[in-house]
């Protein structure tokens, strides 16, 4: 007999282990014992204990006083006496088997419950990676703290965090982990333009300035370059062509006609 350790999760009792019962030594006693003295094992050793007293009250009728008793008689009560050791080691194997066919266990605590030898086997034997077992030995999904995206083709990507036992990974969905860098730059972007679109006017308008002026930055090192003969004149035209194509980004993203 095993006592399975459970927990109640998301509303399942879900197995957590299991160990030996413990059986209660006084209530298997009290049925063990009329059991044990009933047994041939008992039975045996009572003989043997009624031949010895007869034997000694023998011993007692027969021998004068202060004189040593017989040594047949003395021959006689040791092997009569050495004949009780392999009858009490019967007997206490007896009192094992009969503890454990009859045993009452102690009942359990609070996540605990009986159950079988098979049942626990059978417990084990339905475990596999990612599934938790069942108290009723039935298995569920177990996705617990796996996240994955999925692409909506009206709102985009969409993360979900799995919390709950029983919930299954949707067909094409993806897990974070198995992103391709492709799907990674394409749910960037939409964040940073989900970003974008929830800042106030006045918040757009000062971020694509900033951006602006970083673009500027750039065409002006490269300018006092050229006047400091460090760059050619091709690296300048470079720059502002880089800076225009800036420009045109930076009034997409935000919304506005900078120029």
């Amino acid at each position: 007999m095993k006592t399975v350790i459970y927990a109640n999760m998301d509303g399942f009792d879900i197995v957590l282990g299991s160990a030996d019962a413990v059986a209660d030594p006084m209530a298997t006693a009290s049925i063990v014992g009329p059991l044990l003295q009933a047994s041939d094992e008992a039975k045996a050793i009572a003989a043997v204990n009624a031949q010895l007293d007869e034997l000694k009250m023998r011993m007692y009728r027969e021998t004068p006083m202060g004189s040593p008793y017989s040594p047949a008689l003395l021959e006689q009560l040791d092997k009569l006496g050495a004949s009780l050791l392999p009858l009490g080691q019967a007997l206490d194997a007896r009192r094992a088997a009969l503890m454990s066919e009859h045993a009452i266990y102690c009942t359990p605590g609070r996540g605990e419950s009986l159950c079988s030898d098979e049942q626990e086997a059978a417990y084990k034997a339905a475990e596999k990676p990612g599934y938790r077992v069942k108290l009723d030995g039935t298995v569920i999904v177990d996705n617990i703290g796996k996240a994955y995206w999925l692409k909506d083709t009206a709102a985009g990507w969409a993360q979900t965090l799995v919390t709950c036992l029983g919930v299954d990974i949707p067909s094409g969905a993806v897990l974070t982990a198995d992103l391709t860098d492709a799907q990674k730059a394409e749910i960037g972007a939409q964040f940073e333009a989900e970003r974008v679109a929830a800042l106030t006017d006045d918040a757009r308008q000062a971020e694509a300035e900033g951006a602006q002026a970083q673009a500027k930055a750039k065409v002006v090192q490269v300018a006092g370059e050229v006047g400091a003969g460090i760059s050619q004149q091709a690296a300048l035209d470079a720059a502002k062509a880089e800076y225009q194509a800036s420009l045109v980004a930076v009034n997409a993203k935000y919304g506005t006609n900078l120029a």
